[in-house]
C-alpha cells in the first residue's frame, strides 16, 4: 500500500475557457494505491488509470484538509510526482495570440524525493530530484535501476503476476543472494549454557554482567541462574521446548532470566513491557 502526492494543474477541460486564464491553479493531492501481488502489470495499471480519471473531482481539494483528517498529519506523504506537459516550441502553430520565446525556471519543493515526468516528442523523461542531505546518491542510483528494470519487466511481461516481477540487477543479485549470504562458519557443537559455564570454571570471580550500579561476576550469575532453573522445573514442570515468556526492562534480571531458562531445557520468548497486558 503506497501513499505519494501528484501535481494537478487545476485546469479541468470541461471548465470552458481554463486555457485562457492566467494563474497559478496547481495543487498537489494525495495518491492512494493497494497493490495486490496477483495483479498482473495491465490490469494494474488499467486499476490506476480508471482512479485518476475519477479522482479528477478532487483535485480542488485542499493538502491541509486531508493531511487533518489522517492520523499521519504531514507525514501522508514525502515524495511526489509531477507530469510537466507544458506547452514547448513545437506547439507554437496551436497557439494564436501568445508567442512562447524562451524561459528560465527555478523550482524548489518541500518534498525530500520529487520524481518529474516530462514528455517528448517520441519519449518521456523522467528524472529523479531528491534531497541529499537524506538520500544517499547510491541510494538513488539503486532506485533509478530498480525502476528501469520494473519498466522493461511491466512491458515484457504484461500478463505475469506482479509479484513475480524481479526488479533487482545482476550485480545487486550477486550481492544480495551469494556474497551476503556466504556466511558459513564452522561453531563448536556446544550449547550456548555449556560455553556459559565454561567461563564459569575458567574466571569464576571476573566480572560478568554490569548493569548501573549492578555487578555480576560469572560465578554470582552462574548461581543466580542455576536458582532460576531449579525453580522453574521444580514449580513448572519445564521440559525441553517448553516456552518461557520474559516480561522484563533490560536490566541484570533479563540476562539471569534468560540464562536461567536455557538452563531449565526451555526456550525463552521475550515479551516488550510496553505492549498492552491484555
Amino acid at each position: 500500500e503506497i501513499v505519494f502526492g501528484s501535481v494537478v494543474s487545476g485546469r479541468p477541460a470541461e471548465l470552458e475557457g481554463i486555457e485562457n486564464m492566467v494563474g497559478l491553479f496547481i495543487n498537489t493531492i494525495p495518491v492512494r494505491i493497494k497493490v495486490d501481488g496477483k495483479e498482473t502489470p495491465r490490469r494494474l495499471l488499467n486499476k490506476l488509470h480508471q482512479d485518476s480519471i475519477q479522482s479528477t473531482g478532487y483535485h480542488f481539494s485542499s493538502l491541509a484538509d486531508i493531511q487533518s483528517l489522517s492520523s499521519l498529519g504531514k507525514d501522508l506523504i514525502n515524495n511526489i510526482i509531477i507530469f510537466e506537459n507544458y506547452a514547448r516550441k513545437d506547439d507554437q502553430e496551436m497557439l494564436t495570440d501568445i508567442v512562447y520565446e524562451n524561459s528560465e525556471t527555478f523550482e524548489q519543493t518541500n518534498y525530500n524525493l520529487n520524481i518529474v515526468v516530462v514528455p517528448a516528442t517520441d519519449f518521456l523523461k523522467i528524472e529523479f530530484k531528491y534531497n541529499s542531505s537524506v538520500y544517499h546518491s547510491s541510494a538513488i542510483t539503486n532506485s533509478l535501476l530498480h525502476f528501469h528494470n520494473l519498466l522493461n519487466r511491466f512491458r515484457t511481461f504484461p500478463d505475469v503476476e506482479v509479484s513475480e516481477m524481479d526488479y533487482l540487477g545482476p550485480e545487486e543479485e550477486e550481492l544480495l543472494l551469494k556474497n551476503f549470504n556466504s556466511t558459513e562458519i564452522v561453531y563448536p557443537e556446544e550449547t550456548i549454557v555449556s560455553l556459559f559455564e565454561e567461563q564459569v570454571n575458567s574466571c569464576a570471580n571476573s566480572v560478568a554482567l554490569i548493569y548501573d550500579d549492578v555487578k555480576l561476576s560469572y560465578n554470582d550469575l552462574n548461581t543466580e541462574s542455576n536458582r532460576l532453573a531449579h525453580y522453574l522445573r521444580n514449580h513448572y514442570n519445564i521440559r525441553s521446548n517448553d516456552l518461557v515468556c520474559i516480561e522484563l526492562p533490560r536490566n541484570e534480571k533479563m540476562i539471569v532470566s534468560i540464562l536461567g531458562i536455557l538452563k531449565s531445557e526451555g526456550a525463552y520468548v521475550p515479551i516488550d513491557v510496553n505492549y498492552p497486558q491484555e
